[in-house]
């Protein structure tokens, strides 16, 4: 038998509302760990969040506030002047 399912276990918020988070997944085989898989991934303020962990919903939403996406949009507007 084996798990194939991640579990989040990091999650950081930068100051533009970009969740980073990090999940593992544990590959177990006669219930013993054969390997431990990682994944990191990264959400901007609108991404549509709606098949995401609880986790990641939760956060979203304390932190994805009108404020912050005008800041983000306003870092989006930043980074295009300055190529």
């Amino acid at each position: 038998m084996s798990e194939n399912k991640f579990t989040v276990d990091k999650i950081f918020v930068d100051e533009n509302g970009v969740i980073f988070y990090t999940e593992s997944k544990n590959v177990l085989l006669n219930n013993g760990l054969v390997d431990k898989e990682y994944r990191r991934m990264s959400l901007a303020p609108s991404t549509n969040v709606e098949h995401y962990p609880k986790e990641i919903l939760d956060v979203v939403n304390k932190t994805w506030t009108e404020e912050i996406f005008t800041k983000y949009k306003q870092s989006l507007s930043k980074a295009n002047t300055n190529e």
